[in-house]
């Protein structure tokens, strides 16, 4: 069912303390980026199936450790979340809480706590998967906001920016060209892709081009555009960026991701450091087959969440 059938037989109960109608939680919740691009008919429906919450100073949002139930819209005020007890970040209006541990499938999220008087939309999390599921759009939009916050969090981080260091090695002589069975064996062994299917490996195989390169190529520069990112299958490229990044990456990883994903301009240098083999994927042809292969779209979705919130609680070590 639909949520617009589901909203007509299981219209939302009236409460007292409501402090804003369904037109005002409708044009709320589409000053959200996942929302915007959302006809005003499927968002209407949506606004019907959230409820509006104050939160006094001090007041629990979520308890460490326990389910989310609800994703939380920011709408005025601010909170923090935490974990372990410490703090992990402070977030705004226009901010949405919750939605992370709900979309890496984990029994338990963070804690968060209001800072200040907080007016929030709350969606059951239930309806927001289906909103993911029947709208292709919001899902780009979880996707480049979760690339987004990573790779702010690792451009933050200096040094190898969080990324494990290849160990410096001399490649020897690259392999052969691979067919289509052999770029789904190395599309199938990358993280982002792992538990994928194969009707979605098979179609992302036929996108990926082969890039050969030798050292001394710079594959880009800091502040170029991001579209598109590499898998890489032989040799090596350093990372240095002006933010004090200095890395090595090496067969299994894959390179330029963070800003393809989100959008976000290369925030990073790449140069060669050997000769190297990759395999390429550009921006689009990913999304295509991410609009095709829903499961697939979630399973990257799921991935990156979880990487997230990894990464959050290693940052504030």
């Amino acid at each position: 069912m639909s949520l617009e059938e589901r909203a007509a037989v299981n219209p939302p109960e009236s409460h007292d303390d409501l402090m804003i109608g369904r037109t005002d939680r409708l044009i709320a919740l589409r000053q959200f980026p996942a929302f915007v691009h959302l006809d005003p008919e499927e968002t209407s429906a949506i606004a019907l199936r959230a409820r509006e919450r104050r939160f006094a100073p001090g007041e629990v949002l979520y308890e460490e450790q326990e389910p989310v139930e609800d994703v939380a819209f920011i709408i005025r005020g601010s909170v923090k979340t935490s974990s372990n007890g410490k703090t992990l970040r402070t977030y705004g209006a226009r901010s949405v809480i919750g939605s992370v541990p709900v979309l890496a499938e984990l029994g338990a999220g963070y804690g968060c706590t209001a800072v200040e008087p907080t007016v929030a939309v709350m969606l059951p999390a239930e309806e927001l998967l289906d909103v993911f599921e029947e709208h292709f759009v919001v899902v780009r939009s979880a996707l480049q906001g979760l690339a987004g916050q990573i790779l702010e969090i690792r451009r933050s981080m200096g040094g190898t920016g969080g990324f494990n260091m290849a160990n410096w090695s001399d490649p020897g002589e690259a392999p052969p060209p691979l067919d289509l069975v052999g770029r789904i064996a190395h599309l199938r062994d990358a993280m982002p892709f792992a538990g994928a299917r194969m009707e979605a490996l098979a179609d992302l195989a036929r996108d990926v081009r082969e890039a050969r390169l030798e050292p001394g190529d710079v594959l880009w520069r800091e502040g170029d555009a991001s579209d598109a990112f590499l898998f890489l299958l032989h040799g090596q490229v350093e990372a240095k960026s002006s933010s004090g990044m200095d890395n090595r990456f090496g067969p299994g990883d894959v390179v330029g991701s963070l800003g393809t994903l989100s959008g976000a301009p290369r925030w990073f240098d790449a140069t060669c450091a050997t000769s190297v083999l990759a395999l390429r994927l550009e921006d689009d042809s990913l999304f295509d087959v991410m609009e095709d292969h829903f499961d697939f779209a979630m399973a990257m979705v799921r991935s990156m969440a979880r990487g997230y919130l990894s990464l959050l609680e290693a940052s504030t070590q």
